[in-house]
């Protein structure tokens, strides 16, 4: 009789893309909900909710997660997106805010993607809608934030705001809400000038209130026509152009007129939003006598029919000018690179990167130093007042990847301790340098790689440094200066099964890594593609799936069941332990915590459903016997475990083997072994277990049916195999 030790059986990793026969010892042909946090095989811990109640009910559902400290306000929250386009606060002690209520009733939702000037950056996915800034507030959305300022003031130098009897400072604001004027201060500001969102930064008692972006240089008051917000949001400049190729032909008392019969032909009709917005900006630039000098003048929309717009550009004459609409960066992907905010996604130009000069106080025009004076800045319809004399005065940097025309749009950007990564549907762009809008040309753009693009911006993630993603032909990571797959050999076929079901504006993937750990999970797959990725105990072609990678092992772990989230967010909580914030379909409006299933988690139990179970096949080829007639008789297994519950042992564990390929040509049959049970002790137990089973192949299959709420311990460490050996003469 031969025995044959496997150590740390189920611990080596998932492998779909070998035959099972071919797998080494440890690895696993078939894996779900398994763990190896000291690399020995184990089911998954519990997830757990966070927050006390769903945040939205059916039929609109969560579509964005994050969770960050506030420099500004000293606080970390919870931040929620719905399918509606509205976000809340959520936290953990189940407070509860609406911050934004969609109200321009935009056809989107927001994702967060980034962490810039300490403020959370959320991206619509219409490329259309502006970006929101979130500092950490917990002033609620109402009624579009808007109060009088009849009695408020600004002195002379000044940053703070003074709001004396019978007005003061709206009831709940505080540090991180955003005060918004349009504009501010009767003659302080002047009506041509964009909305701009000034973040408040301190407090003083109820009635005054300091702002980081704005100063006053002259007394000013403001006056009762005058209307301001206060909202838990805030927005960006409009520093990006979706629109440069028209004329105007006449201008007359703030009415321009445009070339063509219909100017919404043109696709970018400007939106003339509320105040509270005022999403698009007017830019008419090269007035008809170029050489009086006359500045690029900046006007808010206010209304827009056919192919006239009512702006607020007056005192010049802008017949004939060359003109550009302006927005505010309505960016689907956001990232924070090289100490500047980079976007992409915008709807007119899918291949465009857009970069604010380094730390720079995207409210504001990018030629602009925080604090401005809103009576001297540029920008403004008086020959008073000196105007924006250059394009980066006012716009964005904007680069071409690689071309204006390109046939792959941009789906995300990721920062990299070398380039700023551009992730297309099927290459890799690498943007070198650091922007400056003294020399834009500074920024080099090289193809990195071939046939590792971006399938779904929120399946780009970065940690530590490192940036990963999903493509349709596998998930990638960048490192040491290039693209590797993380999934060739391992379980690139099923992976490009799946991702040839993913169905544009449905489908999702999305990636978290935390702890050492990667999740990535795809859902919403269009199920008649989708039958080859039929393995193990699946019975019907998936419409989802979640897989976990262990970046240390450099390992697959396997699936997750119980579990296939729309959106992931990792952090590094007050307590400095590791995060996985999720919102999932399967559990309507609630937020999720997948770290603890595999970072030290204190429950045996999902907080929802039924999970985890586990169940592992090991390799066929057990009996290591020399050569294709290797036929062999499996006698008896002995599982080696530390089944261990606390309270009544309920837990158990399956055994079955299945043994094939005989020499007699007889079908696999499988042998159901009787059942692992749990015990009240914390120790390794050996069960032995009589096999009796003739084959060439032979493979073990453990399936843990039941999970008691008290079980600490599912350990299984190692499984010793006695085999008898013809060709051996054992």
């Amino acid at each position: 009789m031969r025995r044959i030790a496997i150590p740390r059986p189920f611990a080596g990793g998932y492998r779909s893309d070998v035959p099972d026969y071919a797998l080494e010892e440890s690895e696993t042909a078939f894996a779900q909900d398994v763990a190896a946090p000291v690399g020995i095989a184990q089911q998954r811990r519990g997830w757990e909710f966070r927050g006390t109640s769903p945040v939205v009910s059916s039929p609109v559902y969560l579509t964005g997660i994050a969770r960050t400290r506030f420099p500004v306000t000293e606080r970390t929250r919870t931040v929620a997106c719905s399918s509606d386009g509205k976000a809340y606060v959520t936290d953990e002690d189940g407070t509860q805010i609406l911050l934004w209520d969609n109200p321009s009733g935009a056809s989107t939702y927001f994702v967060p993607r980034c962490v810039y000037n300490g403020d959370l950056i959320l991206c619509a996915q219409d490329g259309k809608t502006p970006l929101l800034r979130y500092g950490g507030s917990t002033l609620p959305y109402l009624s579009l934030g808007q109060i009088s300022t009849a009695a408020f003031s600004l002195p002379v130098g000044s940053q703070t705001i003074t709001g004396s009897s019978p007005v003061v400072v709206p009831p709940g604001l505080e540090k991180g809400a955003f005060f918004t004027f349009t504009p501010f201060g009767g003659t302080m500001a002047r009506t041509q000038h964009p909305t701009l969102s000034s973040r408040v930064i301190q407090t003083n008692g109820t009635t005054t209130f300091t702002l980081e972006t704005i100063r006053n240089v002259n007394t000013a008051s403001a006056t009762g026509a005058d209307t301001a917000y206060v909202l838990p949001v805030g927005f960006a400049w409009p520093a990006v152009s979706v629109y440069e190729a028209g004329k105007m032909t006449s201008v007359s008392s703030g009415v321009a007129t445009f070339e063509g019969a219909d100017f919404s032909a043109t696709g970018i009709v400007p939106l003339a939003g509320g105040a509270y917005l005022g999403p698009d900006a007017l830019l008419a630039i090269n007035p008809a006598n170029e050489t009086t000098g006359d500045p690029h003048q900046i006007g808010s929309v206010v209304s827009n029919t056919s192919s006239t717009i009512t702006t607020n550009v007056l005192n010049f004459n802008l017949a004939n000018a060359a003109y550009r609409i302006l927005r505010r960066c309505p960016f689907k992907d956001a990232a924070v690179h090289r100490a500047s905010l980079w976007g992409t996604g915008v709807s007119q130009y899918p291949s465009r990167v857009y970069v604010f000069p380094p730390k720079d106080d995207i409210s504001i025009a990018p030629g602009d130093v925080a604090p401005i004076d809103p009576t001297r800045n540029a920008g403004y319809s008086s020959t008073a007042v000196t105007g924006f004399t250059t394009v980066n005065e006012y716009l964005c940097g904007a680069y071409d990847v690689p071309g204006p025309y390109d046939a792959s749009p941009n789906v995300a950007i990721l920062s990299s301790p070398g380039p700023l990564l551009v992730l297309k549907t099927d290459a890799v762009y690498g943007m070198f340098g650091t922007y400056d809008q003294a020399n834009p040309a500074g920024i080099e753009i090289t193809r990195i790689a071939n046939n590792a693009g971006c399938i779904d911006l929120r399946s780009a993630v970065v940690s530590g440094s490192i940036p990963y993603w999903a493509g349709e032909e596998g998930v990638f990571t960048y490192q040491n200066g290039a693209v590797s797959s993380l999934t060739d050999g391992k379980i690139s076929k099923e992976w490009r099964v799946l991702m040839r079901a993913y169905v544009q504006g449905t489908s999702w993937v999305t990636t978290a890594v935390s702890g050492g750990f990667l999740i990535i999970s795809c859902g919403g797959l269009d199920t008649t593609k989708t039958t080859d990725a039929i393995i193990g105990t699946d019975t019907t072609a998936p419409s989802g799936r979640t897989f976990v990678y262990d970046t240390r092992a450099n390992v697959w772990l396997g699936r997750i069941t119980n579990f296939n989230p729309r959106h992931m967010f990792a952090f590094t909580a007050d307590t400095n332990a590791s995060a996985i914030h999720s919102v999932d379909s399967n559990f309507q409006g609630r937020v999720i915590d997948i770290a603890p299933s595999f970072i030290n988690g204190a429950t045996a139990i999902d907080a929802g459903g039924t999970g985890p179970r586990m169940k592992a096949w090991t390799r066929s080829s057990l009996a290591q016997a020399s050569g294709v007639e290797g036929e062999t008789r499996l006698c008896d297994a002995l599982i080696h475990t530390n089944l261990y519950d606390l309270s009544t042992p309920t837990s158990q564990i399956d055994v079955s083997v299945v043994s094939g390929n005989a020499l007699d040509d007889k079908p696999d049959s499988t042998k159901v072994l009787s059942s692992i049970t749990a015990d009240t002790v914390d120790r390794i137990d050996r069960s032995k277990r009589i096999v009796n089973r003739s084959g060439r192949l032979h493979q073990i299959r453990i399936d843990m049916s039941v999970t008691d709420s008290s079980n600490v311990s599912s350990d299984i460490p190692e499984v010793m195999l006695s085999f008898r050996d013809s060709r051996r003469g054992t």
